[in-house]
């Protein structure tokens, strides 16, 4: 019988330990995260959820004192203005992405027509848009 009591104590002492361990590396990842975000990280442009037909003309990486930022030019569809695709994307003014249990960053949207393309800008530090 000892033997049974002993594995039951271990069981009940490693899993507590386990998920200490877990919760303490979480927690350097999110915060080494959040140091390597103001060091020239920036979203990706998979983030987004773009409309069928919308395409990605160009990215560009833009830093600048508040940190770095995914520039995309997007081409609108057939029959879409840059402002429409903008509203389609839920961008008008400014659309945050909540972050995931992988990345909690939350991710700021900000887009802008330029000619006949809808240029957004990806970035984890942009402050909220106030008209």
């Amino acid at each position: 019988m000892a033997p049974e009591t002993f594995r039951s104590r271990t069981g009940v002492t490693v899993i507590p330990v386990v998920f200490a361990v877990a919760a303490v590396a979480y927690g350097i990842y999110v915060g080494y995260l959040f140091v390597v975000a103001g060091e020239g990280d920036r979203p990706p442009a998979s983030i987004l959820s773009l409309p069928d037909g919308a395409l990605i003309v160009s990215e560009d990486v833009s830093c600048g004192s508040g940190g770095c930022a995914t520039q995309l030019h997007l081409m609108p569809p057939a029959g879409m203005t840059p402002e429409e695709l903008a509203d389609a994307i839920g961008a008008t003014p400014q659309l945050r992405i909540p972050g995931t249990i992988l990345d909690p960053r939350t991710a700021s949207v900000m887009a802008w027509p330029k000619g006949t393309t809808l240029v957004l800008a990806l970035g984890y530090f942009s402050q909220d848009y106030v008209p």
